[in-house]
């Protein structure tokens, strides 16, 4: 997080409010889908917290634990649209 310049209530925000996506090996790829953005926003949630997790994604391992997150979550959001399972190897 810290190398990616990531802060702490972003990543709790997408963990708390984002999508989980299946992945291959048990893991799951939060993100916050377009339409979650959106309710989001009309429930007053802070527009610039918003803005940042909307552009993340986080790999959570089977057992709760943060893999990783990173930067870069548009076309994820686009493509679990209409993929149930997408792999880890796609970021």
């Amino acid at each position: 997080m810290a190398q990616r310049g990531i802060q702490v209530e972003i990543l709790d925000m997408l963990l708390l409010h984002g999508d989980p996506l299946k992945t291959i090996g048990g893991c799951e790829r939060y993100c916050l889908l377009d339409r979650t953005a959106k309710q989001l926003r009309a429930a007053g949630v802070d527009d610039e917290i918003l803005a940042a997790a909307t552009k993340l994604c986080a790999i959570v391992s089977a057992e709760g634990t943060v893999v990783t997150c990173y930067h870069g979550a548009a076309e994820t959001r686009r493509r679990a649209r209409h993929s149930p399972q997408v792999s880890i190897r796609d970021h």
